[in-house]
């Protein structure tokens, strides 16, 4: 009788260490479950603080550039003779936003240049918006959509700043629009006025 009791002691002592075993597994995993949630939530505030770091870098890109412009045009006015105040003003104000036009159309790349291009005749075929996917398999045909959309987006996004196109969204897409600043739809209504 007395190995019978012995036996229930082991069985009890094996139950306790079995259940101090599981207590402890818990604790363990309470407290990596707490790591787990406090590295989300040092993640998300991780992606909120790049996010305002993204958008504040995104608003100096946009001032250095607006900058760089007014440094490229600043000192550049015409003088001219004295005359008439209201003549004068009118003839100085001509140049000066004909000379600005043309110093803002040059500081354009040539592929700039081409898309504004290719917008105003995609514009005056249709006569009505045309998406960014149409205008790049226009633009590249031979390669996916994919793989040039944040190019041709950067690019369109200067013209846009520029005040040549505008963009708006219509659900997942996105579309463009030439203005009547585009110096291509400037240059053929001016053919057709001749």
């Amino acid at each position: 009788m007395w190995f019978f009791f012995k036996g229930k002691e082991k069985q009890n002592k094996e139950i306790e260490e079995i259940k101090n075993s599981v207590d402890y597994f818990k604790k363990e995993f309470k407290k990596v479950a707490e790591w787990i949630k406090h590295l989300d939530e040092s993640k998300e505030e991780s992606n909120e603080k790049i996010k305002e770091l993204y958008l504040d870098l995104r608003n100096f890109k946009k001032r250095i550039g607006s900058l760089e412009r007014q440094a490229l045009f600043s000192g550049e006015k015409e003088v001219l003779p004295p005359q008439p105040q209201a003549t004068l003003a009118s003839q100085e104000q001509l140049i000066i936003e004909k000379d600005f036009k043309n110093k803002i159309w040059e500081a354009l790349t040539d592929k700039q240049q081409e898309i504004c291009w290719k917008i105003a005749a995609l514009n005056k075929e249709n006569g009505d918006w045309i998406s960014i996917k149409f205008l790049a398999s226009e633009l590249y045909p031979q390669k996916h959509y994919s793989k040039v959309r944040s190019t041709l987006s950067q690019y369109v996004t200067v013209l846009e700043d520029m005040g040549y196109v505008q963009r708006t969204r219509k659900g997942r897409e996105t579309y463009i629009m030439s203005t009547q600043k585009n110096p291509y739809l400037v240059k053929s209504a001016a053919k057709i006025k001749k």
